[in-house]
């Protein structure tokens, strides 16, 4: 799949933490590979969504964190998957956790303004500001062959993702942030 598997704790810590990942937040990663940074960032308290297209490496994750449930894992290509559609269930799930605690603790949550949420049906139809719902980050260690066809279906949606925090081969890097407007290696994705 053209794609190098992180095996550095360190590093690996190193790039939740980059990413800025807290608990609560929603993740997309794309192709999780061996789990390795998929522990890392269940490990900041974050809802991860995981997005991996080989069977054998799939299957290894969901043996390994079957009982995780801040761990959602989907096999297929990031590619061929309607990327809206599975923002919007990340986003379902987020509310029905919520929703889930709420109910447990009794108590109401606060959406990322600070502003109390309905904490029962029967304050669900009073007048209060709408919730913004949280907006996804996605964590990924994209395998080269992939970069430029994933980049062109994710930068549509920056109104649902905040953040892309993505690690690429030197060489896509270089041609993204180096090409110079007008010269031969500039591209529309600069």
């Amino acid at each position: 799949l053209g794609q190098n598997f992180l095996t550095d704790d360190n590093i690996l810590r190193d790039i939740a933490v980059a990413a800025r990942v807290k608990p609560g937040d929603l993740v997309l990663e794309v192709g999780p590979g061996t789990g390795n940074l998929t522990k890392h960032l269940i490990q900041t308290g974050a809802f991860v969504t995981a997005v991996e297209k080989d069977d054998t490496l799939y299957a290894r994750l969901v043996d390994e964190y079957r009982e995780e449930p801040r761990l959602r894992l989907v096999h297929s290509d990031v590619l061929r998957v309607k990327l809206p559609q599975l923002l919007q269930d990340m986003f379902d799930q987020a509310r029905s956790a919520e929703a889930t605690s709420e109910a447990s603790q009794g108590e109401p949550s606060t959406s990322s303004t600070g502003e109390a949420a309905p904490s029962s049906p029967a304050s669900a139809g009073a007048p209060t500001k709408a919730r913004r719902p949280k907006k996804i980050k996605v964590v990924a260690n994209l395998p080269y062959n992939i970069t430029k066809d994933f980049l062109k279906k994710m930068l549509p949606l920056g109104d649902q993702v905040s953040e892309l925090s993505i690690m690429i081969q030197e060489e896509a890097a270089v041609r993204l942030a180096n090409a110079q407007p007008g010269g031969t290696g500039f591209r529309g994705m600069n």
